[in-house]
């Protein structure tokens, strides 16, 4: 069995992002707080039970609210 030559296939999806998606993601990005995520990960991975997390994502209610609106 011989190889055959190898080709690419072809490109027929485009690869443009619409401005829409490129507002939208500018958006999320500028209304998060990237500090106070970095906080509510390493808080949210240390806790040690299910309440303690409820607890965290209710301490940073306004961030989970603004992930939630932004639907990321």
């Amino acid at each position: 069995m011989t190889a055959g030559s190898r080709k690419n296939p072809p490109n027929n999806v485009p690869n443009v992002t619409s401005t829409e998606d490129i507002k939208i993601l500018l958006s999320v990005i500028n209304s998060i707080d990237i500090d106070e995520l970095a906080l509510l990960t390493k808080k949210f991975k240390a806790a040690a039970n299910p309440v303690e997390k409820i607890i965290i994502l209710a301490e940073h209610t306004s961030l989970v609210e603004t992930i939630k609106n932004n639907k990321i």
